[in-house]
């Protein structure tokens, strides 16, 4: 988030980087209260439709903000600009997560 933060001063000042860090903050903040809509499958928006491993995701704004979602908690895995290759990050993070399962054996 702080990237994000960084690249929309500079590009729209610090009032625009405030709204829109506090749009994104809301939505996580909906979605961890249960409030619709509801973060969706990341299979939907991967091109093969591979599993996701529970990975989910909701739009907000320019970004994919990816999510796992537990019966205890919500995390926030990462936020994606929707100009990125958001199926090679979106598999790189489930490639990720696999070698840390892995090691955490």
């Amino acid at each position: 988030m702080r990237e994000i933060a960084h690249w929309t001063v500079e590009q729209f000042g610090r009032v625009q980087a405030r709204a829109y860090r506090d749009r994104l903050i809301r939505r996580i903040e909906a979605l961890a209260a249960g409030e619709l809509p509801h973060a969706r499958p990341c299979e939907a928006i991967l091109a093969d439709k591979r599993a996701a491993k529970g990975l989910c995701y909701i739009r907000e704004g320019s970004h994919y903000i990816i999510l796992r979602e537990t019966p205890d908690s919500l995390d926030v895995v990462d936020f994606i600009h929707d100009r990125r290759d958001l199926d090679r990050i979106v598999q790189q993070l489930l490639a990720d997560e696999t070698t840390n399962l892995r090691h955490r054996r």
